[in-house]
C-alpha cells in the first residue's frame, strides 16, 4: 500500500474514525469550496460539490445506524 510504504504505519495501526467523524469533515471541505471561494463554478465543479454532499449524507445515515 501507498501509505504504508510512506509512512512506515500499517493500517492496523491507523486511527479509528467514526462515520459521523468523516461526515463532519467532508461537510466542512464542501462548505469551505462553496462558500470561501472565488473561484467560479462549472458543472464539473457543481457536480463534485453534489457528490460530496451525497457522501458525507451517506456518513451521517450508517453512524446514525450504529
Amino acid at each position: 500500500m501507498a501509505l504504508e510504504r510512506h509512512t512506515g504505519a500499517s493500517p492496523e495501526t491507523w486511527p479509528k474514525y467514526s462515520s459521523l467523524e468523516f461526515a463532519r469533515s467532508l461537510k466542512m471541505v464542501h462548505d469551505l469550496a462553496l462558500y470561501h471561494s472565488d473561484v467560479p463554478f462549472d458543472t464539473a465543479e457543481k457536480s463534485a460539490h453534489f457528490d460530496v454532499k451525497v457522501l458525507w449524507e451517506g456518513f451521517e445515515k450508517m453512524g446514525a445506524r450504529v
